[in-house]
């Protein structure tokens, strides 16, 4: 079989499969074409259908498949130990079709942990949009032994150009997610200087966010000595920094020092960092606002990268019996300091929600909600921007537009739809209101408006209607102008 006759064979189940458990199907398809020989090994062929390599024994007593029903093929395989190729026979699992071995797999990624009642061994890899950070973190973790594995895995990837398999930002996945990004902020990289006080690399599933203060009042983003301090740090100047990799295991929330456990599942091999520098005032700790808006940018982009849900975004003190950050545990609300409940609802607005999100499945939804509100402006405003899932810059500019384009039509407002809220257009909206039973573009674009929230108003219709659907969107049955414009303010 030629190499494109395998992928073209292989792709779209590669694609579904990946797509359903959130791994890459350039990298799926690429594991295909170097465990298969593309295709030419005879685990692959019909009735066997095992093209990932996957054996009968892999840490079976943590999770439960749902695609293998204990079928097994023996055969010679080569193993590495201690960096020496050598072959042994092993059993290997045999499927009913390619979808249910290219699925079991992600479904291993999962579900699979280090022990029975212990922390996730890969999951915490999954969304992870770069094919050789994902590949590696397999690697590492044992699903492999070849040492060169990734390097593999990448040149396939490169030679036959498989990222164009890559569900793009804005596609609709297999369960009707949106793939969205959130946009990384400017990291100064200190990884390298700090290299020498990790305690352990490749230890890290990187499963929860825990969010930190210094304890002194002046600045250090790199790790003190014996690998303690966050994997990120934002000074008073919201200037973010990146001391370790976020699979690097560091000593951050560990319960010592008098501290106990409070978290049943957080732990240093599962969590990363955040540490803020702080500054005291009357013997209190305080974050500056420029910190604390910074940080919610940092977190969001991680938590959109690693796919960490809100639920997974803690305190240090929510962990153990520490108070930390003691900003956000000690003095909560006192000016400029944020609550714990508004920092974490602003992580959540970036990510595209509108209130706490508690869920990877919740999350996906919002995202989902926000893209369908993107494409529902576009085709308002005739603006293009990206469909992504991310509320960003660009989307809440196209909000404004919407709101100003349906003033135009409604009420013959005369507004540049620039998407800026500027004295004219806070002028028009004044006097103006829409309620249920109101049948207005105002209505249209408050539906939209909704949708880009991470809101359901139950449709968008042209011009709209103030009907139920958005009366619970917006959670009241009556808006006016001022409302309105604070929607996207």
């Amino acid at each position: 079989m030629k190499e494109q006759d395998w992928i073209n064979l292989i792709a779209e189940d590669a694609q579904r499969a990946a797509n359903e458990y959130r791994y890459l199907p350039s990298v799926l398809i690429a594991q295909t074409c170097q465990e298969t020989g593309y295709g030419e090994t005879d685990l692959s062929r019909e009735g066997i259908y095992n093209v990932v390599g996957m054996k009968a024994e892999l840490l079976n007593d943590t999770w439960t498949s749902e695609h293998w029903h204990g079928e097994i093929y023996t055969k010679k395989t080569p193993e590495w130990y201690n960096g020496k190729k050598t072959y042994i026979y092993d059993n290997f699992r045999v499927y009913d079709s390619y979808y249910d071995g290219l699925a079991d797999f992600c479904q291993f990624l999962r579900d699979a942990k280090y022990s029975k009642n212990g922390s996730y061994k890969y999951r915490g890899l999954l969304g992870t949009n770069d094919p050789y950070t994902l590949i590696e973190g397999v690697r590492s973790r044992g699903y492999c032994t070849d040492p060169e594995y990734s390097n593999a895995i990448m040149r396939i990837i490169g030679k036959h150009e498989l990222t164009k398999y890559d569900a793009t930002e804005g596609e609709s996945m297999g369960d009707g997610a949106m793939v969205i990004r959130v946009e990384k902020p400017d990291i100064i990289d200190r990884i390298e200087v700090n290299e020498g006080e990790v305690p352990e690399h490749n230890a890290n599933s990187h499963e929860y966010l825990a969010i930190h203060y210094l304890g002194v009042d002046g600045e250090n983003p790199d790790l003190y000595g014996g690998g303690y301090g966050g994997h990120f740090y934002v000074s008073k100047d919201g200037r973010c920094y990146q001391a370790a990799k976020v699979t690097d295991k560091l000593w951050h929330v560990g319960a010592s020092s008098g501290f106990t456990y409070k978290h049943p599942y957080a732990r240093n091999a599962n969590t990363i960092g955040i540490e803020c520098a702080c500054y005291s005032r009357s013997g209190r700790w305080f974050f500056t606002e420029t910190t604390q808006q910074a940080c919610v940018k940092l977190a969001a982009w991680i938590m959109s990268e690693y796919g960490i849900p809100t639920s997974n975004l803690l305190r240090h003190g929510d962990i153990t019996t520490k108070h930390c950050p003691s900003p956000y545990i000690d003095n909560p609300g006192e000016t400029p300091n944020w609550t714990w409940e508004r920092f974490r609802n602003a992580v959540d607005a970036l990510l595209g929600g509108g209130g706490t999100v508690d869920s990877i499945e919740a999350l996906q939804g919002v995202k989902r909600l926000v893209g369908l509100g993107q494409k529902h402006s576009v085709n308002f405003t005739g603006h293009q921007i990206s469909v992504d899932g991310v509320r960003g810059k660009e989307t809440t500019a196209n909000m404004v537009r919407c709101l100003q384009r349906a003033a135009n039509l409604d009420w013959g407002a005369g507004l540049e739809e620039d998407g800026l809220i500027g004295p004219k257009t806070r002028a028009a909206f004044v006097g103006h209101f829409i309620k249920v039973g109101e049948v207005q573009y105002m209505v249209t674009a408050v539906e939209i408006v909704c949708y880009c929230l991470g809101r359901n108003p139950n449709g968008v219709e042209l011009p709209g209607v103030f009907g139920d659907g958005l009366a619970k969107a917006v959670d009241a049955r009556y808006l006016s102008g001022e409302d309105i414009l604070a929607l996207v303010s």
